[in-house]
């Protein structure tokens, strides 16, 4: 009602007032002028045509407003639109105290496919992988190899004060709790129709992937990167998904993220190059 009223406040100017009267006026006095005796017929005319510029000022008036309400309309939405793509996650930094819950991550999830140095943060979150399982989810993960690594590997990536032999304690101790974890969620899955997947890599790598296959096409991916000596909680990551407006990024990390799966060995199995 409100956009009504402004509407009409727009429309009704001084000069738009004038015609309105005036084409009012002339609706009624063409009829008279016609029956009454004494008005000549170049007086009629007259009248006749101020009435019909009066409708095609109002006229020209209108469509002028409703021109003018487009526009804006129109303005609106690509500011609306720029503001979303201004907005969007993809492309975007974010702290890891800013990180999307792995919850909410995965609640649509049919598939996931975590890739981590060690995977502790995630890998015991059993009574999440046991409902995903228990929907049919495929889980997959990829952590490091823990005969593969040395000092000289952990230290760039552990958080300060972490230094030397207690950085090397301190990865291995996780990386034993992590495959305990996987080892159990892989019991749990015994009595579901889900899957449980795991395999390891000889390197130690800057970045860690979730990835979430959501079927029927869409997924998502969460990029952490691990600067020298990051501290856990100001750690960058990026979310991606494949509805993003630009998708190089997505499609670019989803086929890292299988090729790195696909070169992965299982556990007790001998590294094999196939590169």
């Amino acid at each position: 009602m409100e956009n009504t009223q402004t509407r009409w406040r727009r429309f009704l100017t001084p000069a738009n007032i004038i015609s309105i009267i005036t084409f009012v006026v002339g609706l009624i006095a063409i009829p008279v002028s016609i029956l009454v005796q004494g008005i000549s017929i170049v007086d009629q005319a007259v009248l006749t045509v101020v009435t019909l510029l009066a409708g095609a000022q109002l006229a020209d008036s209108y469509s002028a407003m409703k021109q003018e309400e487009k526009w804006e309309a129109h303005q609106r939405t690509q500011q609306e639109i720029a503001q979303v793509i201004k907005d969007f996650p993809s492309g975007r930094l974010m702290r890891r105290r800013d990180i999307v819950p792995l919850d909410g991550f995965a609640e649509s999830a049919e598939g996931m496919l975590i890739i981590a140095r060690t995977a502790s943060k995630v890998a015991g979150r059993s009574s999440l992988f046991q409902k995903l399982l228990e929907r049919g989810c495929r889980l997959r993960f990829v952590v490091t190899n823990p005969e593969a690594f040395r000092r000289n590997d952990i230290e760039p990536v552990t958080p300060k004060p972490l230094i030397g032999d207690q950085a090397l304690e301190v990865f291995s101790a996780e990386l034993t709790a992590t495959m305990a974890n996987i080892q159990y969620v892989r019991k749990l899955s015994e009595n579901t129709p889900g899957k449980v997947e795991w395999r390891l890599v000889n390197y130690i790598s800057n970045l860690s992937f979730a990835m979430v296959d959501e079927g029927e096409g869409r997924g998502r991916i969460i990029v952490e990167l691990m600067p020298y000596k990051c501290e856990e909680l100001d750690r960058p990551h990026i979310e991606l998904t494949s509805h993003d407006p630009n998708t190089y990024w997505y499609d670019l990390f989803k086929r890292t993220c299988e090729d790195i799966w696909n070169h992965a060995t299982l556990p007790g199995e001998q590294r094999q190059d196939t590169a």
